[in-house]
């Protein structure tokens, strides 16, 4: 019976709320901004495990979020019209 109830809580809090989040946030925001938020989420995710959970930062992982960093602001650099200022 514990490990239903862990199944559905991990369903529910690690996939669904967070599906129906990002799909509610897309009415308020432009989908190219939800893009970049969807693109740097794996970084983030990466940061709060180590910074709350503990985990390991090896090298690979440290090159990888760096790797998706610089993606992240090629996007936003390469994404906006010529003459536009950032806010």
């Amino acid at each position: 019976m514990l490990v239903l109830g862990v199944g559905v809580g991990v369903g529910l809090l690690g996939t669904a709320v967070p599906i129906v989040l990002f799909v509610r946030g897309l009415d308020r925001i432009e989908a190219s901004h939800a893009s970049v938020i969807g693109t740097a989420e794996p970084l983030v995710t990466v940061v709060l495990g180590v910074v709350l959970l503990g985990e390991t930062a090896t090298p690979v992982l440290v090159v990888g979020g760096g790797l998706v960093l610089c993606g992240v602001l090629l996007i936003q650099r390469t994404s906006r019209p010529t003459g536009m200022v950032a806010h």
